[in-house]
């Protein structure tokens, strides 16, 4: 340390360059969030055809109704397995998220179904709000993991303080010098 500097100046400018580190980060999250809000995500058509299925008394789901951004679920034909005959619109009850529910006391249980649904296109925007979503979603499970984290930093600061603080009154080499 030179001998005109001060006790903790140093210090004290490695705070505030971490403090304009800190900043800048947080500008360049906002300014990359403020273009994810604006980014579009186009949807992409899909056709299923002779997906095996049933319709009894219990609920038949589809199988790609579990696919990620699932939407636009609709029948486009039901015909019996076994003589290709097409069951009627009015014999079951399509639901959005992909479920065929039984409208009549008669059960099929094997069924050709054709249906079509939509899903978001593996694009960027979609590529990166996903990531980002599912970082948010790790950072708040581990909120306990971050809280110790800060703890200790703030603790550890507060530690060299007092040292620089001690350090620069014993540098005096008297009791008066405070």
């Amino acid at each position: 340390m030179a001998e005109n500097e001060v006790a903790g100046i140093g210090f004290m400018k490695q705070l505030a360059v971490g403090i304009f580190v800190i900043v800048i980060i947080f500008f360049a999250l906002a300014i990359a969030g403020a273009n994810l809000k604006t980014a579009s995500i186009t949807q992409e058509s899909n056709t299923i055809l002779n997906e095996s299925g049933y319709i009894n008394s219990s609920q038949y789901t589809v199988t790609n109704a579990s696919t990620s951004g699932f939407t636009g679920f609709s029948v486009t034909e039901i015909r019996n397995a076994s003589n290709q005959i097409v069951i009627g619109v009015a014999n079951y009850t399509a639901i959005s998220n992909g479920s065929i529910i039984n409208a009549t006391v008669t059960e099929w249980e094997d069924v050709d179904i054709d249906y079509a649904f939509s899903k978001p296109t593996s694009g960027v925007a979609g590529s990166i709000i996903d990531s980002f979503t599912s970082a948010i979603s790790d950072f708040g499970s581990n909120v306990a993991t971050w809280l110790v984290l800060g703890s200790l930093v703030v603790l550890i600061s507060i530690i060299v303080i007092i040292i620089l603080v001690v350090n620069r009154v014993s540098m005096g080499g008297g009791k008066n010098n405070l």
